[in-house]
């Protein structure tokens, strides 16, 4: 394969990546609609749908993985904020995934409860309604998945 061929078909691959991110985010977290001005939650959730039974059984776990990882890079990007429906996303995803954690699982929950914890630092009403999805998410990260370290009071390990 030459350069010229190599460089198309990575053009085309890239597309078709963000065609694909574009329509989880529609999914998931919803789009502005056009001549709205920025993230208009009214407008967001309107275009987005809840996690279905339906669609989470036909997610395999590489698939959950991205999902997750495109979660975390949402949080740090446009959507620096956590909206009702993307939680329920998350927290989906969360009980979807394998107990079992590669590196790279280990890796994109790490950076989702990092991500969560800064949102969580940024919030200054103490009775904000992110306030319990932002501590859920870090929670099921440092608890369930075992990322004691994670947690805000890390736990002390037993000594057998």
């Amino acid at each position: 394969m030459n350069t010229v061929q190599a460089t198309a078909n990575l053009k085309y691959l890239l597309t078709m990546w963000y065609a694909v991110d574009r329509a989880w985010r529609r999914l998931c977290v919803g789009l502005p609609e056009e001549g709205v001005a920025g993230w208009d939650a009214v407008s967001l959730d309107a275009t987005s749908t809840g996690p279905l039974l339906s669609t989470l059984t036909r997610l395999n776990q590489p698939t959950t993985l991205q999902l997750l990882r495109w979660h975390a890079a949402w949080l740090e990007c446009d959507v620096a904020d956590l909206r009702p429906r993307q939680a329920q996303w998350i927290f989906a995803l969360l009980v979807h995934l394998d107990r079992l954690l590669t590196a790279d699982a280990t890796d994109v929950l790490r950076t989702l409860a990092r991500r969560a914890a800064r949102l969580r630092g940024a919030l200054s009403d103490p009775a904000d309604p992110r306030l319990s999805s932002l501590n859920m998410i870090i929670t099921i990260v440092a608890e369930y998945f075992e990322q004691y370290d994670l947690a805000d009071r890390p736990r002390q390990r037993a000594v057998a």
